[in-house]
């Protein structure tokens, strides 16, 4: 039952937020199916790392070389749950691009969440609200919220 409400949850999300459905809840063989479970040991391994009384240490040691360590030691389910963030994200970026050039229809693609947040402006100064590493947070967290 867990299985089946997580994977619905998650096809729900990537509808919401990408405009698709992975279709995880679908029987039969599918390479999504796991995100989910990764997301959970994502989350999972992460919570005390945030928690702990070193988190102001490891923010600060974060550009300075942590990020590049942990790049490194990360685990292949961490790593694949990020390429999976990624991948989507890429993807999204590059339709909206598109729309912006005209190569494609406006009223052809679905306003998701990802529209809304990338093209979202800061109200003080009508630059782009978000760069895209944070774009890629907002998204991540979205993502992982569910």
């Amino acid at each position: 039952m867990v299985e089946w409400a997580n994977a619905i949850v998650f096809d729900i999300l990537g509808d919401l937020l990408y405009a698709k459905s992975y279709d995880i809840k679908e029987p039969g063989p599918n390479p999504q199916k796991n995100i989910p479970k990764l997301i959970t040991e994502f989350v999972m391994a992460q919570h005390p790392v945030a928690w702990s009384p070193f988190a102001p240490l490891l923010l600060w040691l974060k550009p300075r070389g942590l990020d590049k360590f942990n790049e490194l030691t990360r685990p292949k389910t961490f790593k694949t749950y990020l390429t999976f963030v990624v991948s989507n994200i890429t993807q999204r970026i590059k339709a909206e691009e598109e729309v912006a050039r005209g190569l494609v229809e406006k009223d052809d693609v679905r306003k998701d969440m990802f529209h809304h947040i990338f093209h979202a402006k800061d109200i003080e100064t009508g630059n782009t609200g978000y760069a895209r590493g944070e774009l890629f947070g907002e998204i991540d967290v979205l993502q992982m919220a569910g």
